[in-house]
């Protein structure tokens, strides 16, 4: 594959299908996206929608840190324990 934004894209995709099994997998995924976004736009013109999309993701954690405790929902222990790293 020779698209940079492409490329990026993939490597974000895979990150987030893999937090499940290392959390260091969810720290991987906007940067990735970001990237992407930059590779796509240029640094000039990509900015804006980095930040964009910084506080489109921001929320978006937010909201599912509101959501930790509901019985509705079962996640991996290390996406829960006050030291990820630690629990692995």
């Amino acid at each position: 594959m020779d698209d940079r934004e492409g490329i990026a894209l993939v490597h974000a995709v895979g990150q987030a299908c893999s937090t499940v099994h290392a959390q260091g997998h969810a720290r991987a995924f906007p940067l990735y996206r970001l990237t992407a976004i930059i590779r796509r736009y240029g640094e000039r013109d990509g900015w804006p929608l980095v930040e964009q999309e910084i506080s489109r993701l921001g929320k978006r954690l937010d909201h599912w840190i509101t959501q930790a405790d509901d019985p509705r929902f079962s996640w991996a222990a290390h996406l829960l324990a006050s030291d990820p790293i630690k629990s692995r």
